[in-house]
């Protein structure tokens, strides 16, 4: 989905560059309001965006269905970074008409209580998941999801669920609750498919050319193919540096394995002095959000 802002049609091109890398053979689709041609070109099929559909916010995400012009569709904001084949994704998924990377939760909160969430569908458990990736196929199963999801969305204040920082209603937990209402569990992919690198432990490893990505989150060393660079991360220097090399690596005819070297030598060092000023990351931090969500 790539719509409006000139930052979000940057965003679907560095994606789009990234599965054209790593995964040529699977057809690409965007849904945009944009006529540029640059985005066009990196897509197999371009999807007009339908406002009339829904209300804005995260509620176009229970319309992918009638969007996807393909039988199995895997679904990724536009933010995310593809850094390998993505084949074992599919084969993941294969038996799911629905699929969601996560775990099974009772309780803790999700924008908003899980056990009361629990309690209100009569189930011991609602999967839990980042909404930066969803696989789904166009089955019945699939949309009955959707349709349920469409139906609590609409809900939303009576079910007790927080907004988002942008003052939207969230996609995540109300899939959530559709998803258990049907029956459909999350499915674990022992850190292999999508990741998000909000509150690693040490060292964000990654480099889109030479098709790898590896950090620690919440104890577990993970090795996403797909790294989701979520809210003020795609203006941070590892985003940047990898889409600078996707960049070059496309248009000019160097080894992609130079244009990483070349790449790493000037940023690198760039980037080493800049963290003197790391302690004021959670200030600068504070001020791009108050100003991005304003």
């Amino acid at each position: 989905m790539a719509i409006g802002s000139r930052r979000y049609i940057r965003l679907a091109k560095i994606l789009g560059l990234s599965l054209e890398r790593h995964s040529p053979d699977v057809p690409r689709a965007v849904i945009t309001d944009s006529a540029d041609p640059a985005l066009h070109d990196l897509y197999h099929a371009s999807i007009p965006y339908r406002p009339d559909w829904h209300d804005g916010g995260f509620l176009y995400k229970f319309y992918l269905q009638d969007y996807s012009p393909f039988q199995r569709t895997l679904y990724l904001d536009c933010d995310c970074l593809v850094v390998h084949d993505l084949s074992h994704i599919w084969r993941l998924f294969a038996d799911v008409p629905f699929g969601v990377e996560g775990t099974q939760q009772s309780e803790g909160d999700f924008d908003g209580d899980i056990a009361l969430m629990c309690r209100r569908l009569g189930v011991a458990s609602i999967p839990r998941f980042n909404g930066g990736m969803y696989y789904f196929t166009q089955s019945d199963e699939a949309i009955a999801v959707f349709a349920t999801a469409r139906t609590l969305m609409s809900q939303y204040d009576e079910l007790g669920l927080r907004l988002t920082a942008r003052g939207s209603r969230s996609d995540e937990p109300v899939l959530a609750m559709a998803l258990a209402s049907h029956g459909i569990r999350a499915v674990d992919d022992h850190g292999s498919t999508m990741r998000t690198p909000i509150g690693i432990e040490g060292e964000l490893k990654i480099d889109v050319l030479r098709g790898y990505c590896r950090f620690t989150k919440a104890g577990v060393v993970v090795t996403p193919a797909i790294v989701h660079f979520a809210d003020w991360r795609t203006l941070a220097f590892h985003y940047n540096r990898e889409a600078l090399k996707l960049q070059i690596a496309r248009s000019v005819a160097i080894q992609p394995e130079r244009v990483s070297r070349g790449v790493d030598a000037i940023c690198n060092p760039l980037y080493s002095f800049a963290q003197i000023g790391r302690p004021l990351l959670p200030v600068l931090r504070r001020g791009y959000r108050k100003w991005y969500y304003r």
